[in-house]
């Protein structure tokens, strides 16, 4: 195999390993539908976030993290394991389910991303904070 087909395979791994990843926020977004008058999309819909951070795993909480709208935080700082947060995948998944129990199609989009694995250096406890 020659060498750029290599650099090729290793790209293609690596783009796909990360296109799935870990945020602190997360809300869902419906398109398509009539809002203010008009056909619109791409509006967060607060009724679609909370059914979506509730069957996300648990551990999330819908509130007002400095949008117009609702979102889901989750986020668990960990000393030697992956931490707890949204993957976004998966949020997205329960934003079309809960879009589409609706009737209408809908989205997830996330915020904060972040790392996911660290080694923490003397801290002696663990919490969420909001």
């Amino acid at each position: 195999m020659k060498l750029p087909s290599v650099f090729l395979i290793v790209t293609l791994a690596l783009t796909s390993v990360e296109a799935c990843a870990s945020y602190k926020h997360c809300w869902c977004l419906r398109n398509d539908i009539e809002y203010q008058g008009k056909i619109q999309s791409n509006i967060a819909w607060d009724d679609d976030t909370t059914k979506a951070c509730q069957a996300n795993g648990g551990g999330g909480v819908t509130g007002y993290y400095g949008q117009n709208f609702k979102e889901c935080y989750r986020y668990v700082k960990r000393t030697w394991r992956l931490d707890g947060a949204i993957d976004n995948c998966d949020w997205n998944k329960h934003c079309i389910a809960a879009g589409k129990a609706a009737g209408v199609n809908a989205y997830g989009v996330c915020r904060d991303k972040i790392s996911g694995f660290h080694v923490s250096q003397n801290h002696h406890s663990t919490s969420t904070t909001h």
